[in-house]
């Protein structure tokens, strides 16, 4: 077994990305991108055995200052998006590669580790349940771009098509790749996040402009412009390997009401499929819950991939200790939270922590699999 953390800028990186199946999230260039605004490290578990290779891109951050940990304790956690551990050509050695990171994060003081997996790359569970734990969040929501016009609009919601057809008739359209509204779309999205408090997504215009940098034709803007002509809806799709993710969005708060980014859908639709994609992913809720955002996405498809985390626990008593400190400075019940990973970053004021996870489902083993 040959196993390390590695930088962004080592070229096995790059390279194992050339040779296998990945997404845009594991791109080196991304997860430095996702590191600097998360306050954190980029780096990459890389390993090889038996033929087989491993790749994890991940965050490592340091543990909040309040906590009073030994100096180098850290966590780590998956970039944002669908960033799930890379394993081929088979699963096989799938054990013997986690085992590995296990007793390389534990040399690193790394006491915990969170992974977002890939609604359409899925691990072997019960390889993963033998090490940690599973948690399905909930379903995401994609459409099936082999399906005709027609067939898609039967999926779709009564009021979403007439708020659609009542958008074309009042001169809304959109556009696609009209990079000159680039910045209106950076002023919305931030106003947007404003308004849902999600104040740890305020991008500035810069990381939009890095992000096509990093992401070049891959990725993609579209806008929905008024009948004056200003952008009152919009999203950030990436396109990459016949799967196109809608990735963020945004819409005007005073067109909240018209709905404008239900033009966005149909028409990214067509484009994707004019493209010879296979999938246009819209996600699902807010950290997998079932929301005002994934009725929203639900009432233009049918058609559901699951959403999974996997949460890993690297020093068992390091972690105990931590969660309970984290508990006593909160006050009220010292007992550890468990729906929410890591439990020592929910109960310290200001720190930056992982999103709980609602009427989620902690998978113990797979049906049929000895875990």
């Amino acid at each position: 077994m040959h196993a390390e953390f590695i930088s962004p800028d080592d070229p096995r990186w790059q390279r194992y990305l050339e040779s296998n199946w990945h997404d845009f999230y594991h791109l080196p260039d991304y997860v430095k991108l996702c590191a600097y605004h998360e306050g954190g490290i980029p780096i990459a578990f890389y390993a090889q055995y038996r033929g087989a290779s491993f790749l994890v891109p991940l965050i490592i951050r340091p543990l909040p200052e309040s906590l009073n940990a030994s100096p180098g304790w850290c966590d780590c956690v998956s970039p944002y998006g669908y960033s799930t551990p890379l394993v081929a050509p088979t699963q096989e050695q799938l054990p013997a590669f986690i085992e590995a990171f296990v007793a390389l994060a534990k040399e690193r003081n790394m006491v915990a580790a969170f992974f977002r997996l890939h609604p359409f790359s899925e691990l072997n569970k019960g390889d993963l349940c033998r090490f940690g734990q599973l948690v399905h969040h909930g379903p995401t929501i994609y459409l099936d771009l082999s399906l005709t016009e027609d067939e898609f609009w039967k999926q779709v919601r009564r009021n979403h098509k007439q708020n659609y057809q009542r958008l074309v008739q009042d001169g809304f359209d959109v556009s696609v790749d009209d990079w000159g509204r680039l910045g209106e779309f950076a002023s919305l999205y931030r106003a947007t996040m404003q308004r849902v408090g999600a104040v740890t997504c305020l991008y500035s215009e810069q990381y939009f402009t890095d992000l096509k940098t990093i992401l070049g034709p891959a990725m993609h803007l579209c806008c929905v412009r008024s009948p004056s002509g200003s952008v009152v809806a919009g999203g950030i799709f990436v396109e990459m390997g016949g799967l196109v993710h809608y990735h963020l969005s945004a819409t005007a708060t005073e067109y909240l009401r018209l709905g404008p980014n239900k033009l966005i859908i149909p028409f990214m639709r067509a484009w994707a499929q004019e493209r010879l994609n296979r999938v246009l992913h819209l996600g699902g809720g807010v950290g997998g819950a079932y929301d005002s955002l994934f009725h929203f996405k639900a009432g233009f498809s049918d058609a559901r991939a699951d959403f999974y985390s996997y949460r890993l626990i690297v020093d068992q008593s390091r972690y105990e200790n931590l969660s309970q400190v984290a508990a006593t400075q909160a006050g009220g019940d010292h007992s550890i939270p468990t729906n929410f990973f890591p439990a020592y970053r929910r109960a310290v004021p200001h720190a930056p922590h992982l999103p709980p996870v609602p009427a989620a489902s902690v998978v113990t083993s797979e049906p049929g699999v000895d875990a």
